[in-house]
């Protein structure tokens, strides 16, 4: 007999026979059932024909049976930036350690894509999805999702959908920003709000704490420009900068008379002179909640909705130095 089947698809009846043992046998064997009772040695056996055979259980028969294809969607506007690659493997690395595949699909922030890959998973049977909101979305269109079969987690918290959420909590980075600004003389500031969602709604519940003036510039990262921002900035020259949608240098602003202070959002924290400071959104907690949340809710399906929310937390120079050589940390709350 050929060390492989020249033509076709390898079949559990193919192992079976080659192995010496039923075909009912194999597939409880395979496919992980703890009443499947095997010796050491045929297990090796029928490890070995399968090694050389080069079976591959089918899927879809598989996921027919169990009602799982133990795949996860993520579905996000864009991935060609640094950061966007670095979310995706990471989310794919954590989905991977819960024993799911990672199923991407890519809208470029369009509207129609969206629709489109959303309907694409649920037709493709994905078990849950992880939808990264763009900017702008149709609360009637998620309401829909509320009594879907697949779980649907946004990485943004909209009270006013039913559906589970890991986002941050910005606030606490937020006022520990404009207080050390203004500890460094500040009394005008222009925050840039419009890249995460809701973060004007989490502002407005601080504003009213400080004695500096603060313009809010809504910024959307699909549809502005950084030289619109940074436009912005030479018009009003305020003497102190937040900035959440780009990594900006100062040099960008500075002129002989002209020298604002800046602080940058960032979810990686990397010690940099031109910053007064950053306001972190912890990375790694963040995409091991949204997997963890995800995950529950496929195998013990809640009709309570998980709504987490990761504080932020605002660093100086001298913190995010002190923070590279920290084990990493977790911190969450509900």
């Amino acid at each position: 007999m050929p060390a492989t089947k020249p033509f076709g698809r390898v079949t559990a009846k193919d192992v079976a026979e080659r192995a010496g043992v039923s075909r009912s046998l194999v597939s409880m064997y395979l496919g992980g059932n703890k009443n499947a009772w095997l010796s050491e040695s045929t297990k090796r056996r029928i490890d070995e024909v399968v090694k050389t055979l080069g079976y591959q259980p089918n899927t879809l028969a598989r996921a027919l049976r169990s009602g799982r294809t133990n795949t996860i969607g993520l579905l996000m506007g864009g991935i060609s930036d640094p950061f966007g690659g670095l979310l995706a493997e990471a989310i794919m690395d954590e989905v991977e350690k819960h024993g799911y595949r990672l199923f991407i699909a890519v809208t470029r922030f369009d509207r129609k894509r969206e629709r489109e890959a959303l309907l694409n998973m649920f037709n493709h049977q994905i078990d849950g999805i992880i939808y990264m909101l763009s900017a702008d979305f149709d609360e009637d269109f998620f309401r829909k999702l509320d009594h879907s079969s697949c779980p649907v987690l946004l990485t943004e918290n909209h009270p006013e959908i039913d559906l589970d959420s890991v986002c941050f909590d910005l606030r606490p980075g937020l006022r520990g920003a404009i207080h050390h600004l203004e500890k460094l003389g500040c009394r005008s500031i222009l925050l840039q709000t419009g890249c995460y969602d809701r973060m004007e709604e989490q502002w407005k519940s601080l504003s009213g704490e400080f004695s500096c003036n603060v313009e809010t510039f809504h910024w959307n990262p699909a549809t502005h420009t950084q030289e619109e921002f940074i436009r912005k900035v030479l018009d009003t020259r305020p003497d102190g900068i937040v900035s959440q949608g780009m990594q900006l240098e100062k040099t960008a602003f500075s002129s002989s008379d002209y020298h604002p202070r800046l602080i940058e959002f960032s979810m990686l924290p990397q010690p940099r002179t031109t910053v007064d400071g950053v306001i972190n959104l912890p990375f790694h907690a963040r995409v091991e909640k949204i997997v963890e949340v995800l995950v529950a809710q496929i195998e013990k399906p809640s009709a309570q909705k998980m709504k987490i929310a990761i504080p932020s937390e605002f660093l100086t120079p001298d913190e995010i130095q002190k923070l590279q050589k920290q084990p990493r940390r977790k911190t969450v709350s509900a």
